[in-house]
């Protein structure tokens, strides 16, 4: 009897051998992988915490999955541009964000800033094509791309930032930024390292079609820059594009599905409105940390500077001129004592509601610590200004005005 059972057992498990090839040596399951993405929040805190309830929930429905920004998470908030930006990067690392590109925005508080800010993230800073060219300044260097690996699957993410990055001067002395194209043509190498590529690009939806008109080199871009809500991917030439908006008021959603016997590479993309998860479902840690950055900061940002009975508003701003930016270049031809005065729409960044103007509107309504520039101009060269400001963002956003004047 025993050993018929011996005989048994070895001639099933030889049987097994022969028979499941397939299951034992066979093609492998697809790998999917879930990439959440951000971009252009500008430090707005106030639904980090819902926001973090939401991921978490999210990525512990997953075995694979990412949290990338595509940057300009600074500047937008004074309770975080106050501090320097301190409070928005110390959220993410509680957020548990895995990489960050790096926007035109984060050098807006100086390079001691951005560095201090740099090492007390918990995530890389990408940026392919940011070089160093002095090294006495205090940026030391950043990685162009960060590799993941998930099951065997490797998962590259390379950075670029807006060359070169719109923000002060002094922010960005001892740097340069290369053009787009020439970096991607530079890193092509990297295509073959890994199983999937994702651009992490803050270079505007205009650049990114055209990165991946000119190239193959992407299966994914998660763009920034330009503000642009796409509610599912777009797709140009094959590689996908996604981007959320701004503000924090969507959060990006990719499932990616990566066959490696084919390396075939499934995308299906949406978003998340903010406004629409439940205010009740917070992550506490998170809320805590908002709740005190916010009260830290109410006693100086509440106090009342001024009045006003209509408010003050910005809207229509690319269109003409308009009541608050009549205001603020009022306010800088009588200051300056110029013939005109001129400032551009990018920079005035909220209205003022009619009633008391605190202290906290005006740093939300200009958070960049701009200065006041006295030039002397022909008038042909001020028409040359006129019509550059009228045309430099024909791309990406059509025929619109960028100056508010007062003469």
């Amino acid at each position: 009897m025993k050993r018929s059972k011996v005989m048994l057992l070895g001639f099933l498990a030889v049987l097994f051998v022969l028979i499941s090839p397939l299951s034992v040596f066979g093609a492998e399951e697809p790998v999917t992988l879930k990439v959440f993405h951000t971009n252009d929040m500008h430090a707005s805190i106030d639904d980090f915490g819902k926001m973090a309830a939401f991921l978490e929930a999210e990525r512990a429905k997953v075995d694979h999955s990412l949290y990338l920004d595509a940057g300009d998470v600074s500047s937008g908030n004074p309770v975080v541009d106050l501090q320097g930006g301190t409070p928005i990067f110390t959220l993410l690392n509680a957020m548990k964000l895995d990489a960050m590109t790096i926007g035109n925005h984060e050098f807006d508080y100086g390079q001691e800033a951005f560095q201090s800010n740099k090492t007390l993230s918990n995530f890389p800073w990408l940026s392919a094509n940011m070089t160093i060219t002095d090294s006495s300044i205090p940026i030391d260097g950043v990685e162009p791309y960060h590799i993941f690996e998930f099951d065997g699957v490797k998962v590259g993410v390379l950075g670029l930032t807006e060359a070169p990055p719109a923000t002060s001067p002094s922010g960005i002395v001892g740097l340069s930024f290369d053009n787009y194209l020439d970096t991607v043509t530079q890193y092509e190498s990297l295509r073959d390292e890994v199983d999937i590529l994702i651009g992490l690009n803050h270079v505007g939806i205009a650049d990114d079609r055209r990165i991946a008109e000119a190239t193959d080199f992407f299966d994914v871009i998660v763009g920034g820059h330009s503000h642009t809500q796409l509610d599912t991917p777009e797709m140009v030439n094959g590689t996908a594009i996604v981007q959320s908006g701004s503000n924090a008021r969507n959060i990006g959603m990719l499932t990616l599905i990566f066959d490696s016997e084919t390396k075939e590479l499934t995308v299906e993309g949406s978003l998340q409105p903010v406004e629409a998860l439940d205010d009740e479902v917070v992550d506490n840690e998170v809320q805590a940390l908002v709740d005190g950055f916010n009260d830290a900061s109410e006693e100086l940002l509440s106090e009342v500077l001024g009045q006003t009975n209509t408010g003050l508003s910005r809207e229509d701003r690319w269109m003409g001129d308009v009541q608050l930016g009549n205001m603020i270049t009022d306010a800088l031809r009588n200051f300056a004592n110029t013939d005109i005065a001129i400032t551009n729409n990018g920079g005035i960044r909220a209205s003022i509601d009619p009633g008391d103007i605190t202290a906290g509107d005006v740093f939300t309504v200009d958070p960049f610590g701009n200065v006041v520039t006295i030039v002397e101009m022909t008038g042909s060269e001020l028409k040359e200004i006129i019509a550059y400001s009228y045309h430099r963002s024909l791309e990406d956003y059509g025929p619109q005005i960028d100056l508010q004047t007062s003469a």
